[in-house]
């Protein structure tokens, strides 16, 4: 099915600007919308390989994502709390207001605020870090084991049909890349 659609696709190409084959057109267009939707579900059964090799690090995992977002939430209060420090302190006194040791004592406190929540969010994120690169170190290892495993096993005449550069590409390469798709 999807070699048929692309070669309603290419025809989509030859077709294109003749206005007599309007209707083909959108058939073919419509096809090929589904032609893409199939390849969202290959990419889909392909995260969920992806899933399958993270057996045994699942909790990890979603505690790497979970944090991900939450570090990424906390940025915001950064900004919160650099907005209140010039609010309540800096604002103030541009009006010709006095430096208080109220107001001194205010700014020590959110300062001390901002440093120690900046420090709090840099350890979680490098938690966060942690946890995806062991995670993806694991999973590359477990496929590296198998495909060494699998290639052992394999006859002389695997080996003579198949390039020795495209197999060191699979060890090598698609390895790094699936290592930094779980590492993000």
């Amino acid at each position: 099915m999807i070699k048929e659609l692309r070669q309603k696709a290419f025809l989509f190409h030859l077709i294109r600007y003749n206005s007599k084959y309007v209707l083909a057109q959108r058939q073919i267009c419509a096809d090929v919308f589904h032609l893409n939707i199939l390849r969202g579900v290959k990419r889909m059964f392909q995260l969920k390989w992806v899933w399958s090799r993270l057996e045994g690090f699942h909790g990890r995992y979603i505690f790497a994502l979970c944090s991900t977002v939450l570090i990424a939430a906390s940025q915001l209060v950064t900004s919160l709390i650099t907005a209140n420090i010039m609010d309540t302190v800096f604002y103030p006194l541009e009006d010709g207001g006095f430096v208080t040791q109220a107001v001194i004592d205010r700014l020590i406190f959110l300062i001390l605020i901002l440093v120690g929540f900046t420090l709090l969010r840099t350890s979680f994120n490098y938690c966060s870090v942690m946890t995806y690169e062991h995670v993806s170190q694991q999973v590359t290892y477990r496929l590296r084991r198998d495909l060494y495993k699998t290639m052992q096993e394999q006859d002389m005449d695997f080996y003579s049909k198949n390039r020795t550069g495209d197999l060191m590409t699979r060890l090598t390469g698609d390895m790094d890349m699936i290592r930094h798709t779980v590492c993000w």
